[in-house]
């Protein structure tokens, strides 16, 4: 792992290896595929190379298991689909560390493109066929810890979610409407009401944002409104933006931007621009100010070279 000054080995033909350490994705792989039938008479030099920000909001640790997992599945005799992958990233990274994340980045890393992702009654991608272009991704700087900051964040949700229950007991966070639980949004605490009012407004959003993304040819405007819309309940409802966050997002409006928001899990890390027509001026502004900045386009999914 050149980029981290680092190497590790793992032993092939001892079944499954003791982690040594938190979140250590390379061996929890590995663990997962023995569990599908993983098999090898050799050993490989694997080279782990990116330029993805670590721990920024960028899903750097889900690219690098289903980029892994894939490599595992090839030369271990173990084929899957990319909706499999994306299951088994999440068995590898999440589920493995009982760690707090779902299963969006895995499948997002898998499969590539726009997607939908349906969270309930089951777990669900629906491939949305816009085609879109132009954004820009920029670094703020170091922040915390991306998984503690998942669980803060999911934590409070769902805490306001069973406090809604209890006084209304016909509150469903995938259907109840706002003006459905006005009558009783007073009964919360003020970081409830903030945390329930944000989620569903952010439901709400990514419905609408459905729909438009079912068009090949999205309105671009109408897009980037949805991305300040929903980077606004980020920061004013979950409370995960920054100033720095703030000002990168104003000059990149300033430069053409047509909307934009944090990324991942908030408090730090990355955002990105929506600038379809004014990418690289976009670019230019925000490393001009000083930060790390990348031209990015949607991907189609990890694969082999």
């Amino acid at each position: 792992m050149p980029d981290i000054d680092a190497e590790d080995s793992i032993p092939l033909d001892e079944g499954e290896v003791e982690y040594m350490g938190p979140r250590d994705y390379l061996r929890s792989g590995y663990n997962v595929m023995l569990r599908q039938g993983f098999e090898t008479a050799t050993g490989w030099d694997v080279e782990v190379c990116g330029d993805i920000p670590i721990n920024a909001g960028t899903s750097s640790s889900s690219a690098l298991v289903t980029c892994w997992l894939l490599f595992l599945s090839n030369v271990g005799n173990v084929p899957v689909d990319p909706a499999q992958l994306a299951t088994l990233g999440f068995l590898t990274e999440v589920k493995e560390f009982n760690e707090a994340g779902g299963m969006m980045d895995h499948f997002a890393s898998s499969l590539g493109n726009l997607l939908f992702l349906e969270t309930a009654p089951e777990f669900v991608p629906h491939p949305l066929p816009a085609t879109l272009g132009g954004f820009v991704l920029a670094y703020s700087g170091p922040k915390r810890c991306t998984v503690d900051d998942l669980r803060s964040v999911k934590t409070s949700s769902l805490q306001s979610f069973d406090v809604m229950k209890l006084i209304f007991p016909e509150f469903d966070p995938h259907t109840t409407s706002l003006e459905e639980i006005e009558p009783y949004i007073g009964s919360l605490s003020e970081t409830s009401q903030k945390f329930l009012v944000g989620q569903i407004k952010d439901r709400d959003l990514t419905l609408q944002a459905r729909e438009l993304l079912a068009d090949v040819r999205p309105d671009e405007q109408k897009l980037g409104e949805f991305l300040n819309a929903h980077h606004a309940v980020l920061r004013d409802n979950l409370g995960i933006s920054t100033q720095t966050i703030e000002d990168m997002l104003a000059i990149a409006q300033n430069a053409g931007g047509l909307g934009g928001k944090i990324n991942g899990s908030g408090f730090g890390g990355c955002m990105f621009s929506y600038c379809p027509e004014a990418q690289e001026s976009v670019l230019n502004a925000l490393t001009e100010a000083g930060f790390d900045g990348w031209s990015i386009d949607v991907s189609p999914g990890a694969s082999e070279l």
